[in-house]
């Protein structure tokens, strides 16, 4: 009877250490991956930071600016369009060089590979991803040339955090949205985020949804892909 005992608390035993190494492996696993997204988050923190001449204590108001800038830059542009009623001109335009770094694209070219599929999908696999939207004649000419473009991966672990950490019904609403339409568009984004309160800005989850959705992924635009 002891021997069955001392047998049966060993396989116990083996099963709890080996469930808790795969738990820990897998936690450094994401951990790895999330320390780089955090030092994306940080170095585009600096980078605003800086252009709004705000201390670092108090990035979350340099990230409430960010939101603010954009959506006064598409109000403006809009307008213009508008009055041309030329509505393929409306995009993101990062024209002042204090956003963009060599460090800038060295980040984000580095996590090209090792943030390959948790973030980063090309565009056509984003597409396949919405298989029962179809497309229209319009959509289908904007996106001819945008196969390999690299674009957030709003399906799976990565935005499954987001929308678990932020707890926010903005930010899970705009990453629904992304995983049902073809495309979206930095103003559209930038809109859904004009409600955000000035507490909401100190959230990790949302800053991380603001430096990857409304500067990386634009950057990668930009990017000419061979």
């Amino acid at each position: 009877m002891s021997k069955f005992l001392n047998l049966f608390f060993l396989i116990i035993f083996c099963s709890i250490t080996y469930s808790q190494s795969l738990k820990s492996d897998t936690n450094f696993f994401d951990s790895k991956k999330d320390y780089d997204v955090d030092a994306m988050v940080e170095h585009f923190e600096d980078l605003i930071c800086k252009k709004y001449a705000i201390e670092k204590n108090d990035a979350h108001l340099a990230f409430k600016k960010y939101i603010q800038a954009l959506n006064e830059n598409f109000r403006l542009i809009g307008e213009i369009v508008i009055k041309k009623n030329d509505f393929e001109k409306i995009e993101l335009q990062i024209n002042d060089t204090t956003l963009v770094k060599k460090e800038s694209l060295q980040l984000l070219l580095t996590s090209h590979i090792k943030l390959k599929q948790y973030i980063w999908i090309k565009e056509k696999q984003n597409r396949k991803r919405k298989t029962s939207y179809r497309f229209s004649n319009y959509e289908s000419a904007r996106i001819k040339n945008t196969n390999d473009i690299l674009v957030v991966n709003y399906f799976d672990l990565f935005s499954e955090k987001l929308m678990l950490d932020a707890n926010n019904e903005d930010i899970n609403d705009l990453i629904v949205t992304f995983r049902e339409v073809p495309s979206h568009y930095p103003e559209t984004t930038a809109t859904g985020l004009y409600n955000l309160k000035e507490e909401d800005y100190k959230n990790q989850a949302i800053k991380t949804f603001i430096a990857f959705e409304l500067y990386y992924a634009h950057l990668n635009s930009l990017i000419t892909y061979e």
